[in-house]
């Protein structure tokens, strides 16, 4: 007995060595990882990037007409408003985020806001269907615009903000910092708004202002960073109003102290010391309202409707101001029919992008140009042009619009972005003006790649990817030969580009996002075996198991459990979505299958009665806290408050296994 009981031992150590080994190989092929750099964009090297990492005017012979022109571009940009690589478009933004708007929402359920604009008197909507991008306009000389916005999974609202920010694609080990919070590391557009040494080149008088209100997630992200912050909790799904309520408070006050110009002839923006370039706001009531009662109810009807008026409100107070200002309306990523997020499903990653520019801003533009400009014309008429043409320029990731709020407003674009500039979102530029922006964004990428390979982790493809960026610098000299600033030349030139920053986008998504089947396929393998080896005593003739017959099926049964929940289900993006209530219905039959062997073995009744406590509160817990529309009268005000949402399962669990192990104790 002594011998088969060491050889039992030798035999669990290695499986559970195993396991360890297994665990360690499928950790590192499934949770990628990739590092922050401190590195942040600088205000004055948009020489640098286009001279030293694009090398142009190097190659062809007449670098001096290249630079001239070049210089010329950059130079005529900065003289009239000021900015860091390109003139400033705006003077001050409002960046909405209407946390999980779908695009559904945004085109038939908020008439009074974007509605009104796409679709105002005598001007019919125009609606190109290009490469499954709907984007719809408001007529041709109208800056409102409404884009489905592809988000990357996973759609978890601290990822979102991440991307949305930093232009960088957050990885799946992210995930966990979603429930606390996790300060952002990578430059962001964010902290370059705020940077004092940018105010001068912007053509800022005085110091830059930022304010905040909404989802404290903005707060966990850039702490002390806003010149104002107002965040609420919002971990709590059951609050549909909280947030909201609060963004509604401060909103009035904050885009009434909006930055404006005096002259929009004056390159100096000049203002009231408490003046803000920038508000921030972040509604949340309406991916409370999915997760509680889903999409479709009288709920979300009225949700949409504060929204609708909230968002109304703010931009007729734009369309009142003698100021450039822009509005960034926005959903951080879709919704399910059931009301959940979190996957890549086209319902969860497709949301609404609105934006919006105040008439001033097209009026000061088109004092220089009657009408879109050429590249506007170009870049939205895609019928004219191939397939993969269309693809490049209609395509709208989230991402996309780092590079685009970096441009218009006048700041660096953030040092680790793969975020591509999006040209009908920059109003009447001239081609000239736009091919260099996309080849600033160009060269900001390949700048990334290969400082990240040469320092951090060794990137494959480069060589391939430099070839395709090789090409649009070849275009871009020509272009700049040509005497036409509208050239078909510069069109070429960004449509390479564009090509280029997709296909950087693609190594970026295949290193980082992507997992490693190979190596997940490994670890399973071994930890299955592992685990084989650990559970043979329970296939053993019942005369040589080590386990008493009593507890050989109660054992087998918790053990396939085990192994299902933590072997297959966390593969399941539903599993994730759904865990909370995976968890107690497994902890249930663990405590049913506890319940019948006190039952068994005591004389006490009142023991194994103490023990099913537990699977009985969380059914209790799910009626009165959750209720998820099944009975819009069961929960609907005990939901919407805090204090009413202490999980009744904790307290029925903590009875049930005190009085439990105070058994188990006393059989002892």
């Amino acid at each position: 007995m002594p011998d088969r009981r060491e050889s039992r031992r030798a035999v669990d150590a290695m499986a559970w060595i195993l396991v360890l080994a297994g665990l360690y190989w499928f950790a590192a092929s499934f949770f990628l990882a990739k590092r922050s750099l401190s590195q942040v964009s600088s205000c004055d090297e948009a020489r640098v990037l286009l001279y030293e990492t694009l090398k142009l005017g190097q190659t062809s012979g007449t670098g001096s007409v290249v630079q001239r022109r070049l210089d010329s571009i950059l130079s005529s940009s900065a003289s009239r408003r000021g900015g860091c690589w390109m003139d400033r478009v705006v003077d001050s933004m409002v960046f909405i985020v209407v946390d999980a708007l779908r695009f559904d929402f945004a085109l038939y359920n908020l008439p009074k806001s974007i509605g009104k604009r796409l679709d105002k008197a005598k001007h019919h909507a125009s609606i190109s269907k290009v490469a499954d991008h709907t984007i719809l306009t408001a007529s041709a000389t109208s800056y409102s615009k409404l884009y489905q916005f592809v988000a990357d999974p996973p759609t978890v609202t601290m990822q979102r903000l991440k991307a949305l920010t930093t232009g960088g694609l957050p990885t799946f080990a992210d995930i966990s910092s979603n429930f606390g919070g996790g300060t952002v590391d990578d430059d962001s557009w964010i902290r370059q708004v705020l940077l004092e040494r940018n105010w001068e080149r912007r053509g800022l008088s005085r110091n830059t202002k930022a304010a905040f209100v909404g989802d404290d997630t903005w707060d966990d992200l850039f702490p002390n960073i806003f010149t104002e912050s107002y965040p609420y909790p919002s971990f709590n799904t059951r609050d549909l109003d909280t947030v909201d309520n609060g963004c509604l408070s401060h909103v009035p006050d904050l885009i009434s102290r909006l930055r404006h110009s005096e002259n929009s002839n004056e390159t100096t923006t000049t203002g009231n010391d408490d003046d803000l370039e920038l508000v921030v706001v972040h509604f949340l009531g309406v991916d409370h309202v999915g997760h509680t009662y889903g999409p479709h109810n009288q709920h979300m009807d009225a949700k949409l409707r504060q929204m609708d008026d909230a968002l109304a409100s703010v931009l007729d107070f734009l369309d009142s101001s003698d100021s450039c200002h822009a509005a960034m309306i926005l959903g951080d990523h879709g919704m399910t029919e059931d009301g959940n997020h979190g996957g890549g499903t086209e319902e969860e990653v497709n949301a609404a992008l609105f934006v919006h520019m105040s008439a001033t801003c097209h009026v000061r533009e088109s004092d220089k140009n009657d009408g879109p400009s050429r590249m506007d014309a170009g870049f939205l008429d895609t019928s004219r042009h191939s397939d993969l043409v269309q693809a490049a320029f209609s395509s709208i990731h989230q991402i996309d619009l780092v590079p685009t709020l970096s441009i218009m407003l006048g700041i660096p674009i953030p040092y680790a972005n793969l975020g591509s500039l999006v040209p009908s979102l920059i109003p009447s530029q001239s081609i000239a003006a736009i091919t260099t922006a996309l080849a600033l964004n160009a060269a900001q990428v390949w700048r990334y790649f290969t400082f990240y390979s040469n320092t951090a982790n060794k990137l494959p493809g480069l060589p391939e990817l430099e070839s395709k960026l090789a090409m649009g610098i070849k275009m871009f000299e020509d272009a700049l030969h040509q005497d036409d600033p509208e050239a078909d030349e510069y069109f070429q030139a960004a449509t390479l580009f564009k090509f280029y920053l997709r296909e950087a986008l693609e190594l970026g998504q295949r290193v980082w996002t992507r997992f490693d089947d190979t190596g997940m396929t490994i670890g399973i393998i071994i930890i299955t075996i592992g685990l084989i080896c650990y559970a043979a005593p329970l296939v053993r003739p019942e005369k040589v198991r080590l386990l008493p017959s009593s507890q050989f099926w109660e054992v087998s049964v918790t053990t396939v459990f085990m192994v299902f929940q933590c072997g297959l289900l966390t593969f399941s993006n539903s599993y994730i979505l759904e865990e909370q209530h995976t968890i107690m219905f497994c902890l249930t039959i663990v405590s049913v299958i506890l319940a019948l062997r006190i039952r068994r073995e005591s004389a006490h009744d009142i023991m194994w009665r103490a023990v099913l406590l537990l699977p009985m509160a969380s059914r209790l817990n799910e009626f009165f806290v959750f209720g998820h529309g099944m009975d819009p009268s069961t929960g609907l005000y005990a939901a919407h408050k805090t204090d009413h949402s202490v999980p009744l399962d904790y307290f029925g669990g903590l009875c049930g296994t005190a009085l439990s192990c105070e058994e188990l104790v006393g059989k002892e």
